[in-house]
């Protein structure tokens, strides 16, 4: 439904149930108002009620961190059934249990007998430090049950989990984009788009673009008007090595300028997670000496 319109299930729906069908891994980086997550439901339903493997399984469900989203997705899935064993993150399905879990409240994805399908919802927002064990739960079924492993999100920030996965060729899931290009004619009009296109974080929320949205010093149009492709290795301007030492959660930044003709060149960047004070200083150390640095 789309205000207050029944919709058809589109041809980019019925792609991602064949690859459901054939691949068990899948993680699937799309435009805000496709409608994904809805399918993804009706596909928990309908392999619930098809599939005779499923019978007297589990679905996890793994939402972003609080709890009135992950009551909110199985009130969605209670509109289509009646009289039917529910609670307010639990519901039954053809003898299929379908849990939906907070990011921050994973224990109870341990310990399951037959999980099928275990699905991350907005998975590219979970917090840093949950990322990772939301993903070894999930993925230490593969050998006991088979599941669906199904990741669902609109991008975030670069170097999150959708941007490292998508730009890793050995990952083990099959990688499906979707951008609002794909709706076009379908969920969207072209008079929404249009519209849409004049907010601010159009290009991160519809066109499948890492962190592009509107900062509190820089407009997006003004960064844009700054990239260029260009020759990465120094040539003999005058060098600095800026850095951002890292306090409270965010990452450790080390970045290289090099200035030629009255411009400045970003030649180098690199961040670092937990990076230990004395392996930075090193690394400023052995940066500083390599590149001939005048200023750090």
């Amino acid at each position: 439904m789309k205000n207050g319109k029944a919709l058809p299930i589109f041809d980019y729906e019925l792609e991602l149930l064949q690859t459901l069908r054939e691949k068990k891994m899948v993680a699937v980086l799309k435009s805000t108002g496709l409608g994904i997550s809805e399918i993804m439901l009706r596909i928990i339903c309908y392999f619930a009620e098809t599939e005779p493997l499923w019978q007297n399984s589990q679905v996890c469900i793994i939402t972003a961190p609080r709890l009135d989203l992950a009551i909110t997705l199985i009130d969605r899935l209670a509109r289509w059934y009646s009289d039917i064993e529910k609670s307010a993150t639990r519901i039954v399905i053809n003898n299929v249990t379908i849990t939906a879990y907070p990011s921050h409240k994973l224990e109870g994805l341990r310990g399951l007998d037959n999980p099928k399908m275990i699905l991350m919802d907005e998975s590219d927002y979970f917090k840093k430090s949950l990322i990772s064990e939301a993903l070894v739960i999930a993925e230490r079924y593969v050998a006991k049950s088979n599941p669906h492993v199904v990741l669902v999100s609109t991008p975030s920030m670069p170097n999150g989990l959708m941007d490292n996965l998508f730009k890793d060729p050995d990952s083990m899931y099959e990688k499906i984009k979707l951008p609002y290009t794909v709706g076009l004619g379908k969920i969207f009009t072209e008079e929404e788009i249009e519209k849409q296109k004049l907010s601010k974080s159009f290009e991160r929320e519809f066109n499948l673009k890492f962190g592009l949205s509107e900062g509190n010093l820089f407009s997006y149009e003004l960064v844009k008007k700054c990239v260029q492709e260009y020759d990465l290795k120094f040539q003999g301007g005058q060098r600095i090595l800026a850095i951002d030492p890292a306090y409270s959660s965010s990452k450790f930044a080390i970045v290289g300028i090099e200035q030629i003709d009255g411009i400045c060149y970003v030649k180098m960047a690199e961040t670092f997670e937990f990076a230990s004070p004395t392996a930075m200083a090193e690394r400023i150390v052995l940066l500083s000496k390599d590149l001939s640095l005048i200023h750090i």
